[in-house]
């Protein structure tokens, strides 16, 4: 019996001796997995977005019959459309190309006398329109997400004016209108794939006939309107 406990506490000696030599040995941990590589943003590629946001737009129709004004037709009204396009960038400079089409909604209406045709009363001159389609051209600066940007292309819209008569005879008449844009702003790519962008744009557009030959051939006749618009919107894009 006496042997036996000898040779327990031989064994319970040795295993105590082991655990504190397991305890001194170098530990050996699992490699850590490196983080994953983000590539550095570029500008370069095609993207798709839509925008929303506000118009301003002034419209000036013209008698040509005798040389007077017709009343400026002011107005606002929200924009709403989608836009797809391709940046390249060398550098920090970034050049591109877009392309859109939206809703545009505008449009008013005023009531003005004829010269000389006052005893007549009062017509009536309303303007509308809800389409507007961009072609442009964008050439910008990166800093870092950043980019700062102008541009400038063509512009197509359309505007249709109507003239009631103290009467309470009406003739409406419908142009698309071509015209240019220029403008500015910034872009932020918050994250690899989308970005976001506040921007002005204005629309400027040469005059254009309307003969209103139904109500009056002496009158309404020649008649002509120039219009211009400003538009403050922000864009949301994908880039591939």
């Amino acid at each position: 019996m006496r042997t036996i406990s000898k040779v327990l506490a031989g064994v319970s000696a040795l295993a105590m001796v082991g655990a504190a030599y397991a305890a001194d040995l170098p530990t050996r941990k699992a490699p850590v997995a490196p983080a994953p590589y983000e590539p550095a943003f570029t500008w370069t590629g095609a993207y798709v977005g839509g925008f929303v946001g506000g118009n301003w737009n002034r419209v000036a129709p013209i008698s040509l019959n005798n040389g007077s004004a017709d009343p400026v037709l002011n107005s606002n009204g929200l924009t709403i459309g989608a836009l797809g396009g391709y940046n390249y960038q060398f550098n920090q400079f970034v050049l591109g190309a877009e392309i859109e089409a939206g809703y545009d909604r505008r449009g008013t209406s005023r009531s003005f006398v004829i010269p000389g045709f006052a005893a007549n009363g009062l017509n009536t001159v309303t303007d509308f329109g809800n389409f507007e389609g961009r072609l442009r051209g964008r050439v910008g600066y990166a800093i870092g997400p950043v980019l700062l940007f102008v541009a400038g292309g063509g512009t197509l819209s359309d505007l249709k004016l109507t003239y009631t008569t103290p009467g309470g005879v009406s003739q409406s008449i419908t142009h698309l209108r071509g015209g240019y844009n220029i403008g500015g702003g910034a872009e932020w790519a918050f994250a690899q794939h989308w970005t976001i962008r506040g921007e002005y744009i204005y629309d400027g557009y040469l005059a254009r006939g309307y003969a209103f030959t139904e109500l009056n051939p002496i009158l309404f006749s020649a008649r002509a309107a120039k219009m211009q618009e400003s538009t403050a919107r922000a864009v949301l894009s994908y880039k591939f």
